[in-house]
């Protein structure tokens, strides 16, 4: 599900990735050109700074939410 909050961060987007065991969510920041990854014990932000900012998303999920 992908989603905009209406009282904040209002350029962000979400998607909220739901399973009883790896719950997490991925925020897109425009404004900064981040992806943002978060769950209740966890957050990363992904920028520009990366060499492959899309691989790197991928294998946090894999490594850190997935396991």
């Amino acid at each position: 599900m992908l989603y905009k909050c209406i009282d904040c961060q209002l350029e962000d987007s979400y998607a909220e990735y739901k399973n009883d065991r790896f719950p997490f969510c991925i925020q897109l920041d425009p404004l900064i050109e981040v992806i943002v990854l978060w769950n209740k014990s966890k957050h990363i932000e992904i920028g520009y700074w990366s060499k492959n900012e899309y691989l790197d998303t991928i294998n946090f999920i894999k490594s850190e939410f997935l396991q």
